[in-house]
């Protein structure tokens, strides 16, 4: 049964965005290595300094970086995700997006919501590029990516423990457990993250990038931009028809 017919992209519209995208990996690698900077200062602070000297200041600079390190790319994710929805508008079949665009950005807001939209949204854009088992790798980045949000929050509760050094070995002990836990649901994560940009970014080029099939049906000037609907949602502009000859008089 052949696919349903789709205004093909026009180039214009489809970014490769490699701003938004080398900035997102990159915070998001600088995300993982604060963690285990972070992870590496509880413990310097608990076994080597335990005194109030430089292990305290260490574990205070470590969180200040994770913390800014972390709503950076926060932003910068989001900022690569609405840039793929929109691009995902142009290459894929009408009603294969459950998202629009701005859900790219209030799907991170809204309380509750928060817990899998996203995930939604990027299941959606992973799957229209088809790359197989999309579905799953976004399952655990999910899944990775909800607990390595709240073993840190957790940990930030036991920081003051750590820092100003009360003397509670169990807190302290908990709070490197938590650091450690948090290091490598960070780096599970952030791994599974830059793959799926990664493959994401590649399957909406190579979209963008396919030849008009044969057999693709014109429609009239203007309803699309003087624009081909394709079966696979690929580009290519009308040619204009040259009007009929008129016959000479005999």
């Amino acid at each position: 049964m052949p696919m349903m017919p789709v205004v093909g992209p026009m180039p214009e519209r489809v970014r490769a965005m490699p701003v938004r995208t080398g900035m997102a990996i990159t915070l998001l690698v600088l995300v993982m290595i604060a963690n285990v900077a972070r992870a590496g200062a509880i413990g310097y602070r608990m076994y080597v300094d335990p005194g109030m000297q430089m292990g305290a200041t260490v574990v205070g600079w470590t969180q200040w970086a994770c913390a800014a390190l972390f709503l950076a790319a926060a932003i910068a994710v989001i900022c690569w995700m609405w840039g793929a929805a929109g691009n995902a508008q142009w290459i894929t079949p009408p009603g294969s997006q459950r998202f629009g665009q701005v859900w790219a950005l209030f799907g991170w807001l809204i309380p509750f919501g928060c817990l899998f939209l996203p995930a939604m949204q990027l299941s959606d854009l992973s799957r229209t590029t088809g790359r197989p088992h999309s579905g799953a790798l976004v399952g655990w980045w999910w899944a990775m990516w909800l607990i390595f949000d709240h073993v840190s929050g957790a940990l930030m509760y036991l920081l003051p423990a750590v820092i100003i050094g009360f003397g509670h070995d169990k807190a302290q002990a908990f709070a490197l457990v938590l650091a450690v836990l948090s290091m490598i649901f960070a780096l599970t994560s952030g791994l599974l993250l830059i793959a799926l940009i990664r493959r994401i970014n590649a399957g909406q080029l190579a979209l963008a990038g396919e030849l008009t099939p044969a057999g693709a049906q014109e429609v009239a000037p203007g309803a699309y931009g003087d624009h081909k609907i394709t079966e696979l949602g690929t580009d290519e502009r009308a040619t204009e028809q040259a009007p009929p000859a008129v016959p000479g008089p005999a």
